[in-house]
């Protein structure tokens, strides 16, 4: 069995052209949903202009939760790195679970249903 998971991320983006950004992410994420064996099944990319923030939605299969997350999150890092952008100080997978159990797994990690 595998859950299918969407897993939503803010990023501030200073510096360049938000919309270009939010397009090229974009651009990767679903080039990545359409490559043959891709885990990824679904993305959306919106700008905040007044905010300078990118919010980034990905719906991924995996065979666990914590695989969901390690996907997600490769797949979001990629589309960054593709772009141009930068991710020095970003949050390991571990990291990120860590911090879910601590806040009671309030984090947009939603298990959607199982597949």
């Amino acid at each position: 069995m595998s859950v299918v998971v969407a897993v939503e991320t803010a990023l501030l983006i200073q510096g360049r052209n938000l919309h270009q950004v939010a397009d090229g992410i974009m651009d990767h994420l679903v080039a990545l949903s359409e490559t043959d064996g891709s885990d990824v099944l679904d993305s959306a990319v919106d700008a905040d202009g007044v905010a300078g923030s990118l919010t980034i939605e990905i719906t991924v299969q995996a065979p666990d939760m914590g695989a969901a997350v390690n996907v997600a999150m490769a797949a979001i890092r990629t589309a960054i790195h593709a772009t141009g952008g930068a991710t020095d100080d970003w949050v390991t997978p571990e990291e990120l679970r860590a911090l879910d159990d601590a806040l009671g797994n309030n984090l947009r990690l939603n298990r959607l249903e199982p597949v």
